[in-house]
């Protein structure tokens, strides 16, 4: 009897119960060893600010935590690791007879072309963008384009085509754009509605928040929200060679296309503020191979990556996906590495036979609020109610009007695009929705509507600090208001950011002295 191969032994799988749930077990039962796997996840923790992992291996989630105020049902922006949903929106499309990998992008998007259409540009096919060889210089990145008020699709196609296409890699949110524009060209459908039947339904991803640009094409390069486990069905989808629950979602030979190293030696970029340029030579940097929108590791694992630390890592070698969101600054390196040492090689040792492990118990702690600061509303230093004219500023804002009470403080803000307010308690933590400006500190996404969870508290006589927290994004906000006489300054700062982690103090003016109401 001929039996089956290993590859296809996982393909059979069924990946959830009649209900629709993701199998679960502890570690053991899989061969892990489940202490050594959540000192791991620890370490990891203790290192960078994580906002979940999940961790599956042989079709079972073995292990999944999240840190307040990040939660199993909360989406999550991936960043980059949209990507990587793009690149299967061309797989299905080439499947279909929509696209061919050497379809040229010039023949889908004959409407945005420059008025001179170089030779090069010209030879520049879907494969080249799957694999980030576009034969541009440097690479744009979504914090560059999301400030543009331009069609971004004619923007990309002006950029300079350098390097013989297929030949030099530049990674660029921008080839990923014009995937999404070529697959909703030739498909008629938006790549959220084209992946929203042969995607998202079957493998029960729900149906993931997608930004859009200008001219209503979903943003390629980033701007997907989902939760942790429907990432982590993306992967578990992967390591199955594309099929679910016994039938074939994927392309059959698609995955093996996608997470084959096409790029044997890439790198994302170095930001300079506008571009991704690429490194000297003397920069310390990380390197892999890249595949089909994914990098491909030369131990055959392979991973959806986005900024901040969104990651979605399948490693066939030892039956496993890791998962994680994450807030972490792009200039903290070793995240990556991180997971390998931390993590993976756990899974890919086989278990010492320990006991189980109480996971209830070690996930609990993380799911709570932290507690209160010292300087609650019992020791609160006097009364705040006062509009502030603000000084002139970059940031837009003409006005800051403070209120506060004993319950907490409300911050409002008059902006350039409108009033803005967010209500922070002086105990416990309070979750509203805002559009509060701050995109510079947030690589360049402009909040709208955006659920928030905060706190305030005294940090000094005449000083509030107040935390901003805003869940289903890579952010958190600390912001500072000081009162001198009749005058505020205003700090604010955040966790996580592709340029700075800061802004310009912003100063601003009341009519009336407001001292006698602070112990100063």
């Amino acid at each position: 009897m001929v039996q089956p191969t290993r590859a296809a032994a996982i393909s059979e799988r069924r990946s959830t119960d009649e209900t629709g749930q993701l199998a679960r077990c502890g570690p053991e039962e899989v061969g892990v060893d489940a202490a050594a796997l959540l000192s791991g996840i620890d370490t990891l923790a203790g290192r960078f600010d994580l906002h979940s992992i999940m961790v599956a291996k042989a079709g079972r989630v073995i292990c999944e935590k999240w840190w307040w105020p990040a939660g199993p049902a909360r989406p999550h922006g991936l960043h980059s690791a949209t990507k990587s949903f793009v690149a299967t929106a061309v797989g299905l499309a080439v499947a279909e007879g929509v696209l061919r990998l050497d379809t040229r992008i010039v023949d889908v998007l004959n409407h945005h072309l420059p008025a001179q259409v170089s030779e090069r540009l010209a030879r520049v096919t879907v494969a080249d963008l799957l694999t980030m060889r576009g034969g541009n210089a440097a690479g744009i990145s979504g914090a560059t384009t999301r400030k543009s008020v331009d069609s971004l699709i004619r923007a990309f196609l002006a950029e300079p085509v350098v390097h013989e296409p297929g030949t030099v890699f530049t990674y660029s949110s921008a080839s990923s754009h014009l995937l999404s524009a070529v697959v909703q060209q030739a498909s008629g459908d938006k790549v959220s509605a084209y992946l929203r039947p042969r995607l998202f339904e079957p493998v029960g991803l729900g149906l993931p928040a997608w930004d859009e640009d200008r001219e209503g094409i979903c943003t390629g390069g980033n701007g997907l929200r989902t939760t942790t486990e429907s990432l982590l069905r993306f992967g578990l989808l992967h390591l199955a060679d594309g099929v679910w629950n016994g039938q074939r979602v994927l392309p059959e030979g698609w995955v093996a296309q996608a997470s084959h190293p096409h790029v044997r030696d890439a790198h994302a970029g170095v930001w300079d503020g506008e571009r991704l340029v690429k490194p000297t030579s003397g920069e310390d940097t990380e390197r892999s191979g890249y595949g089909y929108q994914f990098w491909v590791d030369p131990d055959g694992s392979y991973s959806a990556q986005g900024v901040f630390g969104q990651i979605c890592l399948v490693d066939p070698a030892s039956d496993c996906v890791v998962v994680t969101t994450a807030g972490i600054d792009s200039r903290k390196n070793g995240f990556n590495d991180a997971i390998r040492h931390d993590v993976l090689s756990v899974l890919r040792e086989p278990g010492r036979g320990r006991p189980r492990v109480d996971q209830e118990t070690w996930q609990l702690e993380a799911a709570r609020p932290p507690a209160d600061r010292p300087g609650r509303h019992s020791e609160q230093q006097g009364i705040v109610d006062g509009r502030f004219v603000a000084e002139p500023n970059d940031q837009g804002v003409h006005a800051v009007t403070v209120t506060t009470s004993a319950e907490g403080v409300v911050v409002a803000v008059d902006h350039e695009r409108g009033e803005q307010a967010i209500y922070s308690p002086w105990s416990g933590w309070a979750e509203s929705r805002t559009s509060m400006y701050g995109e510079d500190l947030h690589h360049s996404y402009q909040f709208t509507d955006e659920p928030v969870v905060a706190h305030a508290r005294w940090a000094g006589p005449t000083e509030i600090e107040l935390s901003w927290w805003f869940p289903e994004t890579a952010f958190r906000d600390t912001v500072r208001l000081a009162f001198h006489g009749n005058r505020l300054a205003v700090d604010r700062s955040t966790n996580a950011n592709s340029g700075s982690l800061s802004l310009p103090t912003l100063v601003a003016h009341h009519g009336d002295r407001l001292t006698s109401d602070l112990h100063t």
